[in-house]
């Protein structure tokens, strides 16, 4: 699978601290059925650190990207095979911000063993400047993916990749959740974003943002917006021939102001837990802030 290829530096510019901490640590891979805390360990045991500080009064322009996918068999055969399972995170951010001044500050860890595992943390603000072209536009986007072609032999094998795995049987599942937020042509505001994404565990996506007006106005002009869905289907047998689906969830959810507004908040979060099969993760114990 891919590893650091697929990691791009920071683009920064004019007042920029950063630091970059890519680790790559050798372990030796366990037998495929092994769990790792409930899910499937990964086979690419990796560390992603990323600390950005920005100040400038003019523009500013970030981006970052990260994609990574994972099977308990063999990913590059393009084939859901029997008992195979296959898991995927993905987080794409960009900001451009123009005539204006800004404070920009972002903490990215991505961990291959350690949950949750991938966590970003974003604040930026920003103030256009007297030109009437000044603006922010910032774009977020985190995603989990899950397959699970399900085992007749019980819950040694699939742990947590099945929403409703119940007795010795765990279907095929397939589970698919996205969330993000967007600020677009914004004059002055704080905003600050949290995303946190794990699969080894309990699968968890989160993403939320709180946005106010900035230095001293009561207004900001422009529009944001936050949305989630959800999309999860599970089979009706351990069968590995015949595999009725036995039930769907689908749910979405978008907010967005546009025009002069004050402030704006939403915070979203998906979880699956198997109690029959293994006792979820209790993580976090407190709400992310």
């Amino acid at each position: 699978m891919s590893r650091c290829e697929k990691y791009r530096g920071e683009r920064l510019f004019a007042a920029v601290s950063a630091i970059v901490i890519f680790m790559f640590i050798p372990v030796t891979v366990a037998p495929v059925s092994a769990l790792h805390a409930g899910g499937i360990i990964a086979e690419d045991p990796f560390l992603i650190e990323v600390y950005t500080d920005i100040s400038c009064a003019g523009s500013v322009t970030e981006s970052s990207s990260f994609d990574w996918v994972y099977s308990n068999a063999n990913l590059s055969d393009n084939n859901l095979t029997t008992d195979e399972r296959v898991a995927q995170i993905r987080y794409d951010a960009d900001m451009n911000a123009d005539n204006g001044y800004v404070e920009y500050s972002k903490s990215f860890r991505a961990d291959g063993v350690g949950v949750p595992n991938l966590r970003v943390d974003r604040k930026v603000g920003f103030i256009a400047d007297k030109s009437l072209t000044g603006g922010l536009t910032t774009t977020e986007n985190a995603g989990m993916f899950i397959a699970s072609e399900g085992v007749t032999g019980g819950g040694s094998g699939a742990g947590v990749l099945c929403v409703w795995a119940q007795h010795a049987c765990v279907p095929p599942s397939c589970e698919n959740a996205i969330a993000g937020s967007q600020l677009r042509d914004v004059t002055r505001v704080y905003a600050h974003t949290v995303t946190t994404v794990q699969t080894t565990e309990s699968p968890r996506l989160h993403h939320e943002i709180t946005a106010a007006a900035a230095g001293g106005g009561n207004l900001s002009y422009g529009t944001v917006s936050a949305g989630m869905e959800v999309n999860v289907r599970c089979g009706n047998s351990c069968s590995n021939t015949v595999h009725p689906l036995g039930s769907q969830l689908r749910y979405s959810t978008t907010s967005t102001a546009a025009g002069r507004w004050n402030s704006f908040t939403k915070s979203m979060t998906y979880t699956s837990e198997i109690p029959a099969i293994q006792v979820p993760s209790r993580y976090p114990l407190f709400p992310w802030h």
